[in-house]
């Protein structure tokens, strides 16, 4: 075995698939796919199951045995070259997990803001979903996780709290109408876009009320706001995802609302901590 099939074990398992794991190494996904084959054909075993459907691998208990070794390894590989090499004099790095429905504009500034003001960190942002934020955070890959948080505890505080709005059109006779909020049965005759990535509990939209009459699924927020801008239909959505050529309408009575907070492991840096929580209230 070379270290670099255990690299690419690595990131397949820690990253959940091919795609993200090759994004992880920088390399294509044919190199990350060829590396696990060559290494299944050296050991004679199938350490990934494979998707019906040709897309995603899963790990089975061979890959995970030979996972926990390869962690050791390859640790043991960067103390040895950290014993001979000259030290770092650069800043300790530093790195932020953000969960992919925050709003992009707040995402720049608060990392543009961490840049200047915590310089006693190399920072980078890395994005992904709120399963993946805590895998992430507990594997050690980042240092702080900004997204949902339930309840401030030890080891998460809340940064603030918003609101689920309707977005619609600008040409949409509700939006012209002049009203400053809506209830639910106003979007009762109203085709629905259905946010693929929405970080509400699954059917809380039908449980809250409305009517789910789809007019399209989409995966990006941005596609579903520019469909809801062009009069296709209506998203459901945290307000700071709105962007100026949409209109935006409180529902009085949907009770949904999201709590955006940051989460750390117990021996995360207390300064650390301090500085994304100063530069995200900025």
């Amino acid at each position: 075995m070379k270290l670099r099939h255990l690299q690419v074990l690595v990131a397949v398992v820690e990253q959940r698939g091919i795609s993200r794991a090759s994004e992880h190494l920088n390399v294509s996904q044919p190199a990350v796919s060829a590396a696990i084959r060559s290494l299944e054909e050296k050991l004679g075993v199938v350490l990934f199951e494979r998707a019906r459907t040709g897309k995603g691998v899963r790990p089975n208990g061979q890959a995970m045995k030979l996972y926990h070794h390869a962690r050791d390894i390859l640790r043991r590989c960067d103390e040895a070259k950290k014993s001979v090499m000259q030290p770092d004099k650069r800043p300790p790095k530093a790195s932020l997990g953000i969960l992919h429905t925050l709003a992009a504009p707040d995402i720049a500034k608060a990392h543009s803001t961490l840049v200047k003001t915590a310089q006693q960190w190399r920072w980078s942002v890395r994005e992904g979903d709120a399963a993946w934020l805590g895998d992430a955070l507990d594997r050690q890959q980042i240092d702080v996780a900004w997204g949902t948080v339930d309840e401030a505890s030890t080891y998460s505080k809340v940064l603030w709290r918003e609101p689920f709005v309707a977005i619609l059109s600008k040409d949409h006779p509700i939006a012209k109408s002049g009203r400053t909020s809506i209830r639910i049965d106003d979007l009762d005759n109203e085709r629905i876009i259905l946010r693929g990535r929405c970080e509400l509990p699954r059917n809380a939209l039908q449980q809250a009320g409305l009517a789910i009459r789809p007019a399209a699924r989409a995966e990006r927020d941005e596609l579903a706001l520019a469909l809801a801008a062009q009069g296709l239909g209506f998203v459901i959505a945290p307000r700071s995802l709105a962007s100026l050529d949409v209109a935006v309408l409180p529902v009085d009575d949907l009770d949904l609302v999201r709590s955006i907070g940051l989460r750390w492991r117990n021996d995360t840096p207390a300064e650390l901590v301090e500085a994304t929580s100063v530069a995200l209230a900025n």
